[in-house]
């Protein structure tokens, strides 16, 4: 993953602890999705006035960086073990 790339979700995942640090309800999953250590993040948002607040903000951070694909989409669902 190239630095530009890395640092944008540095600050994506800042931008996201940052807000559950001050009491916002959000939950974050990370996951490794290839060889070389990409890794995907997921924050899903209780509050949706919180959640579009989150997202303008990383997009402006994600804006113009190569290999970093930000969408809205819910997060996939962990099945659960009985």
């Amino acid at each position: 993953m190239p630095p530009e790339a890395r640092d944008a979700l540095e600050q994506v995942t800042n931008l996201v602890e940052s807000d559950r640090n001050r009491g916002v309800k959000v939950t974050i999953q990370t996951t490794r999705i290839g060889l070389e250590g990409e890794k995907r993040l997921c924050a899903e948002y209780e509050d949706p006035r919180e959640g579009t607040r989150a997202w303008e903000s990383a997009r402006a951070i994600v804006k113009g960086v190569d290999l970093v694909n930000l969408v809205a989409e819910p997060c996939e669902k962990k099945e659960e073990t009985p």
